[in-house]
């Protein structure tokens, strides 16, 4: 099965074509939301990414089941710290 991804940052809707998408999370709602239905580990060159859930096509195939998952992936976005204006990404971006 082939997954898409969601940006962490916009939690942007994954594309049509897309067999199922991510979504980040504070750890401790983690194993919380792996049980729901249509959600598994998220998992990268063997290694369970804690954090990260992949969810299936069914569990956003609603409106309300999207909403649910962009609601949640932005939730935990907007509680994490500001990049300092002085990191390389910054820099990077100033230059182009």
């Amino acid at each position: 099965m082939g997954y898409a991804s969601w940006s962490v940052a916009t939690c942007a809707a994954p594309s049509a074509a897309a067999a199922a998408s991510w979504c980040a999370s504070a750890p401790d709602a983690h194993q919380t939301m792996l049980d729901e239905p249509h959600v598994e580990p998220m998992g990268m060159r063997g290694r369970v990414m804690t954090g990260f859930v992949r969810v299936a096509p069914d569990g956003y195939r609603t409106g309300a089941g999207l909403k649910k998952w962009v609601k949640r992936g932005v939730d935990f976005v907007t509680t994490m710290p500001r990049k300092a204006t002085g990191s390389k990404a910054a820099k990077r971006a100033a230059k182009a």
